[in-house]
Protein backbone atom coordinates (compact mmCIF):
# COMPACT_ATOMS: atom_id res chain seq x y z
CA UNK A 1 0.00 0.00 0.00
CA UNK A 2 1.00 3.48 -0.91
CA UNK A 3 0.15 6.88 0.59
CA UNK A 4 -0.07 8.24 -3.10
CA UNK A 5 -3.04 5.40 -3.70
CA UNK A 6 -5.34 6.60 -0.96
CA UNK A 7 -6.12 9.79 -2.11
CA UNK A 8 -10.14 8.93 -2.41
CA UNK A 9 -10.05 6.59 0.55
CA UNK A 10 -11.83 7.44 3.50
CA UNK A 11 -8.54 6.79 6.04
CA UNK A 12 -8.46 6.31 10.06
CA UNK A 13 -5.65 6.97 12.16
CA UNK A 14 -5.20 5.30 15.72
CA UNK A 15 -3.28 8.18 17.67
CA UNK A 16 -2.93 11.79 16.76
CA UNK A 17 1.13 12.26 18.23
CA UNK A 18 3.82 13.71 16.10
CA UNK A 19 3.34 11.08 13.63
CA UNK A 20 -0.52 11.16 13.46
CA UNK A 21 -0.05 14.58 12.38
CA UNK A 22 2.67 14.34 9.47
CA UNK A 23 0.32 11.28 8.14
CA UNK A 24 -2.55 13.44 8.20
CA UNK A 25 -0.45 16.46 6.44
CA UNK A 26 0.94 13.59 3.96
CA UNK A 27 -2.69 12.44 2.68
CA UNK A 28 -3.55 15.91 2.26
CA UNK A 29 -0.35 16.48 0.03
CA UNK A 30 -0.95 13.26 -1.59
CA UNK A 31 -4.38 14.56 -2.67
CA UNK A 32 -6.97 13.17 -0.01
CA UNK A 33 -9.76 15.87 0.56
CA UNK A 34 -11.91 13.73 2.42
CA UNK A 35 -12.77 13.47 5.96
CA UNK A 36 -10.35 11.83 8.02
CA UNK A 37 -11.38 9.96 11.33
CA UNK A 38 -8.97 10.08 14.18
CA UNK A 39 -9.46 7.72 17.41
CA UNK A 40 -7.76 8.62 20.12
CA UNK A 41 -7.42 7.45 24.06
CA UNK A 42 -7.87 10.58 25.50
CA UNK A 43 -10.61 12.53 25.12
CA UNK A 44 -8.77 15.73 26.10
CA UNK A 45 -6.57 15.36 22.99
CA UNK A 46 -9.87 15.92 20.70
CA UNK A 47 -10.53 18.83 22.77
CA UNK A 48 -7.44 20.80 22.04
CA UNK A 49 -6.63 20.52 18.14
CA UNK A 50 -7.95 22.19 15.23
CA UNK A 51 -10.85 20.73 13.64
CA UNK A 52 -10.59 21.95 10.52
CA UNK A 53 -8.62 19.84 8.59
CA UNK A 54 -11.73 17.51 7.94
CA UNK A 55 -11.01 16.00 11.18
CA UNK A 56 -13.66 13.52 12.87
CA UNK A 57 -12.84 12.66 16.50
CA UNK A 58 -13.69 9.25 17.53
CA UNK A 59 -13.31 7.07 20.63
CA UNK A 60 -9.78 4.84 20.19
CA UNK A 61 -11.36 2.54 23.56
CA UNK A 62 -14.87 2.39 21.81
CA UNK A 63 -13.90 2.24 17.98
CA UNK A 64 -16.57 2.54 15.67
CA UNK A 65 -14.60 1.64 11.92
CA UNK A 66 -18.02 1.60 10.00
CA UNK A 67 -16.47 4.99 7.81
CA UNK A 68 -13.29 4.24 7.95
CA UNK A 69 -11.77 1.59 4.83
CA UNK A 70 -8.10 2.24 5.64
CA UNK A 71 -6.37 2.44 9.16
CA UNK A 72 -3.36 4.46 9.62
CA UNK A 73 -1.37 3.17 13.21
CA UNK A 74 0.83 4.89 15.36
CA UNK A 75 3.63 3.09 16.49
CA UNK A 76 2.55 3.25 20.37
CA UNK A 77 -0.95 1.28 19.93
CA UNK A 78 0.21 -2.50 20.85
CA UNK A 79 -1.36 -5.44 19.27
CA UNK A 80 -3.69 -6.05 22.70
CA UNK A 81 -5.07 -2.14 22.15
CA UNK A 82 -8.91 -2.72 22.41
CA UNK A 83 -8.75 -0.60 18.81
CA UNK A 84 -6.09 -3.06 17.45
CA UNK A 85 -7.91 -6.33 17.97
CA UNK A 86 -11.45 -4.71 16.49
CA UNK A 87 -9.97 -3.26 13.49
CA UNK A 88 -8.33 -7.20 13.23
CA UNK A 89 -11.62 -8.63 13.96
CA UNK A 90 -13.67 -6.45 10.95
CA UNK A 91 -10.16 -7.54 9.00
CA UNK A 92 -9.77 -3.93 8.35
CA UNK A 93 -7.04 -3.25 6.12
CA UNK A 94 -4.03 -1.20 8.28
CA UNK A 95 -0.93 0.27 7.78
CA UNK A 96 1.64 2.69 9.48
CA UNK A 97 3.68 5.47 8.25
CA UNK A 98 6.57 3.75 8.31
CA UNK A 99 5.49 1.26 5.72
CA UNK A 100 3.90 3.76 3.73
CA UNK A 101 7.02 5.45 3.41
CA UNK A 102 9.33 2.90 2.62
CA UNK A 103 6.60 1.67 -0.50
CA UNK A 104 7.12 4.96 -1.63
CA UNK A 105 10.85 4.31 -1.84
CA UNK A 106 10.86 1.16 -3.19
CA UNK A 107 8.54 2.33 -5.84
CA UNK A 108 10.75 5.24 -6.66
CA UNK A 109 14.60 2.62 -6.60
CA UNK A 110 15.94 5.15 -3.88
CA UNK A 111 18.03 3.12 -1.12
CA UNK A 112 17.40 3.49 2.27
CA UNK A 113 19.20 2.57 5.38
CA UNK A 114 17.22 1.22 9.01
CA UNK A 115 18.93 0.59 12.09
CA UNK A 116 17.46 -1.52 15.13
CA UNK A 117 18.89 -3.16 18.12
CA UNK A 118 17.85 -3.11 22.20
CA UNK A 119 20.02 -0.17 22.46
CA UNK A 120 22.40 2.20 20.72
CA UNK A 121 19.98 2.94 17.23
CA UNK A 122 20.21 6.34 17.81
CA UNK A 123 23.86 7.37 18.56
CA UNK A 124 24.76 4.62 15.17
CA UNK A 125 21.68 6.29 13.31
CA UNK A 126 23.14 9.53 13.62
CA UNK A 127 26.89 8.53 13.14
CA UNK A 128 25.57 6.76 9.36
CA UNK A 129 24.03 10.20 8.68
CA UNK A 130 27.04 12.01 9.50
CA UNK A 131 29.63 9.70 7.81
CA UNK A 132 26.98 9.91 4.17
CA UNK A 133 27.23 13.74 4.81
CA UNK A 134 31.06 13.80 4.93
CA UNK A 135 31.57 11.65 2.00
CA UNK A 136 29.51 13.45 -0.17
CA UNK A 137 26.65 11.38 -0.06
CA UNK A 138 22.90 12.91 -0.13
CA UNK A 139 21.40 11.55 3.24
CA UNK A 140 18.98 12.82 5.87
CA UNK A 141 18.42 11.21 9.48
CA UNK A 142 14.37 10.73 9.58
CA UNK A 143 12.01 9.30 12.07
CA UNK A 144 12.52 8.94 15.35
CA UNK A 145 15.31 10.94 15.90
CA UNK A 146 14.74 13.19 12.67
CA UNK A 147 11.79 14.30 10.72
CA UNK A 148 8.77 12.40 10.40
CA UNK A 149 9.18 9.85 7.52
CA UNK A 150 5.88 11.06 5.63
CA UNK A 151 7.23 14.81 6.66
CA UNK A 152 10.41 13.73 4.73
CA UNK A 153 9.01 11.95 1.86
CA UNK A 154 8.79 14.65 -0.82
CA UNK A 155 12.18 15.85 -0.40
CA UNK A 156 13.88 12.50 -0.04
CA UNK A 157 12.21 11.51 -3.50
CA UNK A 158 13.39 14.89 -5.03
CA UNK A 159 17.06 14.74 -3.93
CA UNK A 160 17.29 10.92 -3.77
CA UNK A 161 18.68 11.27 -0.46
CA UNK A 162 19.29 8.06 0.95
CA UNK A 163 16.87 8.24 4.86
CA UNK A 164 18.54 6.98 7.72
CA UNK A 165 16.01 5.66 10.05
CA UNK A 166 15.56 4.25 13.11
CA UNK A 167 13.54 1.93 13.64
CA UNK A 168 11.99 0.64 17.24
CA UNK A 169 10.32 -2.75 17.94
CA UNK A 170 6.89 -1.12 17.28
CA UNK A 171 7.88 -0.08 14.11
CA UNK A 172 9.23 -3.12 13.28
CA UNK A 173 6.64 -5.67 14.56
CA UNK A 174 4.88 -5.24 11.42
CA UNK A 175 6.65 -4.41 8.63
CA UNK A 176 5.52 -5.23 5.11
CA UNK A 177 8.74 -3.37 3.07
CA UNK A 178 11.81 -3.03 4.54
CA UNK A 179 15.03 -0.81 4.08
CA UNK A 180 17.58 -1.72 1.04
CA UNK A 181 20.41 -1.77 4.32
CA UNK A 182 19.76 -3.13 7.44
CA UNK A 183 21.67 -2.84 10.98
CA UNK A 184 20.80 -5.04 14.09
CA UNK A 185 22.37 -4.22 17.10
CA UNK A 186 22.76 -5.91 20.22
CA UNK A 187 19.58 -7.68 21.21
CA UNK A 188 18.64 -7.97 24.91
CA UNK A 189 14.75 -8.21 26.62
CA UNK A 190 12.86 -5.43 26.58
CA UNK A 191 9.34 -3.98 26.14
CA UNK A 192 7.66 -7.34 26.79
CA UNK A 193 4.71 -5.63 28.05
CA UNK A 194 3.97 -4.62 24.30
CA UNK A 195 5.06 -7.56 22.73
CA UNK A 196 4.28 -10.20 24.79
CA UNK A 197 6.92 -12.07 25.28
CA UNK A 198 10.36 -11.96 24.89
CA UNK A 199 10.37 -14.14 21.65
CA UNK A 200 7.77 -11.81 20.11
CA UNK A 201 9.89 -8.51 20.98
CA UNK A 202 13.14 -10.55 19.17
CA UNK A 203 10.71 -11.95 16.19
CA UNK A 204 9.33 -8.00 16.13
CA UNK A 205 12.97 -6.89 15.74
CA UNK A 206 13.93 -9.45 13.13
CA UNK A 207 11.40 -8.40 10.54
CA UNK A 208 13.78 -5.63 9.49
CA UNK A 209 15.72 -8.08 7.70
CA UNK A 210 12.62 -10.67 6.74
CA UNK A 211 11.20 -8.15 4.53
CA UNK A 212 13.83 -7.33 2.73
CA UNK A 213 14.54 -8.10 -0.86
CA UNK A 214 17.47 -10.22 -2.76
CA UNK A 215 19.78 -7.86 -3.20
CA UNK A 216 19.60 -6.24 -0.17
CA UNK A 217 22.21 -6.06 2.67
CA UNK A 218 21.63 -7.08 6.32
CA UNK A 219 24.10 -6.25 9.22
CA UNK A 220 24.14 -7.71 12.31
CA UNK A 221 26.27 -8.06 16.02
CA UNK A 222 28.16 -11.46 15.70
CA UNK A 223 26.66 -12.11 19.11
CA UNK A 224 22.85 -12.18 17.55
CA UNK A 225 24.04 -15.03 15.30
CA UNK A 226 22.75 -17.79 16.82
CA UNK A 227 19.05 -16.07 16.24
CA UNK A 228 19.30 -15.09 12.93
CA UNK A 229 20.45 -18.11 11.71
CA UNK A 230 16.92 -19.28 12.79
CA UNK A 231 15.20 -17.06 10.19
CA UNK A 232 14.59 -17.05 6.40
CA UNK A 233 16.04 -13.90 5.23
CA UNK A 234 16.23 -13.33 1.37
CA UNK A 235 18.90 -10.48 1.68
CA UNK A 236 22.44 -11.08 1.91
CA UNK A 237 23.88 -10.93 5.10
CA UNK A 238 26.82 -10.19 7.16
CA UNK A 239 27.72 -10.68 10.58
CA UNK A 240 29.32 -7.64 12.07
CA UNK A 241 32.73 -8.05 14.62
CA UNK A 242 34.03 -11.57 12.78
CA UNK A 243 37.18 -11.40 11.27
CA UNK A 244 35.83 -11.91 8.20
CA UNK A 245 33.99 -8.74 8.23
CA UNK A 246 34.03 -5.34 9.95
CA UNK A 247 35.42 -5.73 13.23
CA UNK A 248 37.50 -4.28 16.07
CA UNK A 249 41.06 -4.67 17.13
CA UNK A 250 44.49 -3.97 18.62
CA UNK A 251 43.16 -0.34 18.53
CA UNK A 252 42.02 -0.46 15.31
CA UNK A 253 39.47 -0.94 12.67
CA UNK A 254 39.70 -3.93 10.26
CA UNK A 255 37.70 -4.86 7.36
CA UNK A 256 38.75 -8.94 6.78
CA UNK A 257 42.55 -8.98 6.88
CA UNK A 258 42.33 -5.30 5.70
CA UNK A 259 43.43 -2.81 8.48
CA UNK A 260 40.75 0.29 7.70
CA UNK A 261 42.16 3.35 10.68
CA UNK A 262 43.09 3.68 14.39
CA UNK A 263 39.94 3.47 16.75
CA UNK A 264 41.38 7.44 18.25
CA UNK A 265 39.15 9.31 16.26
CA UNK A 266 35.86 7.24 17.90
CA UNK A 267 35.42 9.63 20.76
CA UNK A 268 32.15 7.66 22.52
CA UNK A 269 33.47 5.84 25.54
CA UNK A 270 32.84 2.26 25.97
CA UNK A 271 33.70 -1.29 23.96
CA UNK A 272 29.97 -1.13 22.91
CA UNK A 273 30.10 1.84 20.89
CA UNK A 274 33.35 0.27 19.06
CA UNK A 275 30.93 -2.77 18.20
CA UNK A 276 28.50 -0.55 17.06
CA UNK A 277 30.64 1.72 15.07
CA UNK A 278 31.54 -1.41 12.86
CA UNK A 279 28.23 -1.23 12.39
CA UNK A 280 28.09 2.21 11.29
CA UNK A 281 31.60 1.19 9.31
CA UNK A 282 29.38 -1.41 7.50
CA UNK A 283 26.47 -0.14 6.40
CA UNK A 284 27.58 3.39 5.66
CA UNK A 285 30.40 1.99 3.43
CA UNK A 286 27.39 -0.09 1.64
CA UNK A 287 25.73 2.95 0.81
CA UNK A 288 29.16 4.88 -0.82
CA UNK A 289 30.65 6.44 2.52
CA UNK A 290 34.26 6.36 2.50
CA UNK A 291 36.89 5.88 4.76
CA UNK A 292 37.76 9.59 4.90
CA UNK A 293 34.37 10.70 5.76
CA UNK A 294 33.89 7.91 8.36
CA UNK A 295 36.62 9.24 10.07
CA UNK A 296 35.88 13.12 10.27
CA UNK A 297 32.16 12.25 11.41
CA UNK A 298 33.69 10.09 14.37
CA UNK A 299 36.24 12.99 14.93
CA UNK A 300 33.11 15.08 15.59
CA UNK A 301 30.76 13.03 17.28
CA UNK A 302 31.10 13.11 21.61
CA UNK A 303 27.61 11.66 21.80
CA UNK A 304 23.99 12.22 22.02
CA UNK A 305 22.32 13.66 25.62
CA UNK A 306 22.15 11.15 28.25
CA UNK A 307 24.00 8.46 26.34
CA UNK A 308 27.07 8.16 28.69
CA UNK A 309 27.12 12.04 28.39
CA UNK A 310 29.97 13.68 30.75
CA UNK A 311 28.43 16.40 32.94
CA UNK A 312 31.91 17.43 34.11
CA UNK A 313 33.26 17.98 37.50
CA UNK A 314 30.40 18.66 40.18
CA UNK A 315 31.28 19.09 43.66
CA UNK A 316 34.91 17.69 42.61
CA UNK A 317 33.41 14.41 41.36
CA UNK A 318 32.85 13.34 37.91
CA UNK A 319 29.24 12.53 36.49
CA UNK A 320 28.18 10.51 33.86
CA UNK A 321 24.43 10.67 32.61
CA UNK A 322 23.48 7.77 31.29
CA UNK A 323 19.90 8.09 31.33
CA UNK A 324 18.80 6.62 28.35
CA UNK A 325 19.83 3.38 30.08
CA UNK A 326 16.36 1.31 30.42
CA UNK A 327 17.71 -2.37 31.15
CA UNK A 328 20.63 -4.27 32.95
CA UNK A 329 21.90 -5.21 30.25
CA UNK A 330 22.49 -1.20 29.12
CA UNK A 331 23.76 -0.51 32.53
CA UNK A 332 26.37 -3.53 32.75
CA UNK A 333 27.51 -1.93 29.45
CA UNK A 334 27.91 1.83 30.98
CA UNK A 335 29.80 0.59 34.38
CA UNK A 336 32.29 -1.55 31.87
CA UNK A 337 33.24 2.05 29.82
CA UNK A 338 34.20 3.21 33.08
CA UNK A 339 35.17 -0.25 34.45
CA UNK A 340 38.33 1.09 36.45
CA UNK A 341 37.49 4.83 37.51
CA UNK A 342 33.22 4.52 38.97
CA UNK A 343 33.21 4.83 42.57
CA UNK A 344 29.37 5.26 42.49
CA UNK A 345 26.15 3.56 40.28
CA UNK A 346 23.29 5.27 41.00
CA UNK A 347 20.49 2.47 39.68
CA UNK A 348 16.99 1.93 39.51
CA UNK A 349 13.47 2.39 38.16
CA UNK A 350 10.10 1.16 36.62
CA UNK A 351 10.51 -2.36 37.71
CA UNK A 352 9.83 -4.97 34.40
CA UNK A 353 11.30 -7.95 36.02
CA UNK A 354 14.52 -7.93 34.27
CA UNK A 355 17.26 -10.16 35.44
CA UNK A 356 19.42 -8.83 37.26
CA UNK A 357 22.64 -11.12 36.56
CA UNK A 358 24.00 -8.40 34.01
CA UNK A 359 24.45 -5.97 36.23
CA UNK A 360 25.49 -7.96 39.22
CA UNK A 361 28.41 -9.32 36.59
CA UNK A 362 29.45 -5.66 35.50
CA UNK A 363 29.57 -4.87 39.29
CA UNK A 364 31.70 -7.92 40.35
CA UNK A 365 34.20 -7.15 37.91
CA UNK A 366 33.99 -3.19 38.74
CA UNK A 367 35.27 -0.93 41.31
CA UNK A 368 32.56 0.62 42.43
CA UNK A 369 32.31 1.32 46.20
CA UNK A 370 28.72 1.97 46.80
CA UNK A 371 25.59 1.47 45.06
CA UNK A 372 23.05 3.48 45.31
CA UNK A 373 19.34 2.56 44.36
CA UNK A 374 16.19 3.79 43.41
CA UNK A 375 13.16 2.16 43.18
CA UNK A 376 11.27 -0.15 42.06
CA UNK A 377 13.84 -2.35 41.12
CA UNK A 378 16.37 -0.75 43.30
CA UNK A 379 14.99 -2.97 45.78
CA UNK A 380 15.25 -6.32 44.43
CA UNK A 381 18.69 -5.31 43.24
CA UNK A 382 19.72 -4.30 47.06
CA UNK A 383 18.22 -8.22 47.98
CA UNK A 384 19.98 -10.28 45.22
CA UNK A 385 23.45 -7.91 46.29
CA UNK A 386 22.85 -9.23 49.98
CA UNK A 387 22.67 -12.39 48.84
CA UNK A 388 25.86 -12.31 46.47
CA UNK A 389 29.88 -12.12 47.19
CA UNK A 390 30.03 -8.33 45.66
CA UNK A 391 31.33 -6.17 48.55
CA UNK A 392 29.98 -2.84 47.64
CA UNK A 393 28.08 -0.62 50.44
CA UNK A 394 24.32 -0.14 49.42
CA UNK A 395 21.82 2.79 49.87
CA UNK A 396 18.59 2.76 49.20
CA UNK A 397 17.57 6.12 48.26
CA UNK A 398 13.66 7.14 47.84
CA UNK A 399 14.01 9.64 44.70
CA UNK A 400 16.64 10.54 42.59
CA UNK A 401 16.99 13.87 44.40
CA UNK A 402 18.12 11.58 47.50
CA UNK A 403 20.37 9.54 44.96
CA UNK A 404 22.51 12.69 43.86
CA UNK A 405 22.92 13.66 47.82
CA UNK A 406 23.74 10.39 48.93
CA UNK A 407 26.49 9.87 45.80
CA UNK A 408 27.53 13.26 47.06
CA UNK A 409 28.14 12.34 50.35
CA UNK A 410 29.77 9.01 49.58
CA UNK A 411 31.62 9.58 46.78
CA UNK A 412 35.51 10.05 47.39
CA UNK A 413 36.27 13.30 45.49
CA UNK A 414 38.18 12.89 42.32
CA UNK A 415 35.88 9.87 41.91
CA UNK A 416 33.36 9.17 39.17
CA UNK A 417 29.89 8.80 40.08
CA UNK A 418 27.92 6.67 37.09
CA UNK A 419 23.96 7.54 37.11
CA UNK A 420 22.98 4.52 34.69
CA UNK A 421 19.13 3.45 35.75
CA UNK A 422 19.00 0.01 33.80
CA UNK A 423 15.28 0.46 33.96
CA UNK A 424 12.61 2.47 32.58
CA UNK A 425 11.68 5.76 33.74
CA UNK A 426 7.64 5.00 33.94
CA UNK A 427 5.51 6.64 36.91
CA UNK A 428 8.26 8.31 38.04
CA UNK A 429 9.06 10.48 34.79
CA UNK A 430 7.99 11.50 31.70
CA UNK A 431 10.35 9.89 29.77
CA UNK A 432 14.19 8.84 29.91
CA UNK A 433 14.79 12.32 28.51
CA UNK A 434 12.95 14.44 31.40
CA UNK A 435 14.94 11.84 33.36
CA UNK A 436 18.24 12.72 32.52
CA UNK A 437 17.39 16.42 32.71
CA UNK A 438 16.16 16.47 36.16
CA UNK A 439 19.67 14.81 36.72
CA UNK A 440 21.47 17.31 35.47
CA UNK A 441 19.66 20.42 37.06
CA UNK A 442 20.61 18.55 40.33
CA UNK A 443 24.04 18.30 39.92
CA UNK A 444 24.44 22.18 39.46
CA UNK A 445 23.12 22.36 43.08
CA UNK A 446 26.64 20.80 44.03
CA UNK A 447 28.99 23.06 41.50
Amino acid sequence: MRISQLSNTRVGLLGYGVEGRSTLAALRRAGNTLPVTVFVDDPVTAATVDHSDGLVFASAREPNFDDVRVLIRSPGFAPSHTARIAADARGLPQTTATNLFFNELRAFGIASIGITGSKGKSTTSTLVARALKESGVPSSLVGNIGAPVLESLEGVIANRAVPVIELSSYQCADLESAPTISVLLQLFPEHMDWHGSIDAYYRAKMRIAQQQRAGDSFFYLKDNQAYVEGFDIPSRREAVGTEASVHWAEGAFWRGGQRLFSDECVRIPGQHNKQNVCCVIAAASAAGATLEGLQVALRGFSGLPYRLQDEGLHGGIRWINDSISTAPEAAAAALRAFQSSTRSLIFGGFDRGYEMAPILAALRESTVERVILLPTTGHRLAAELAESDIHVKVVEAADLRSAVVAAFEGTPRGGLCLFSPGAPSYGFFRDFEDRGRQFSALLREFT
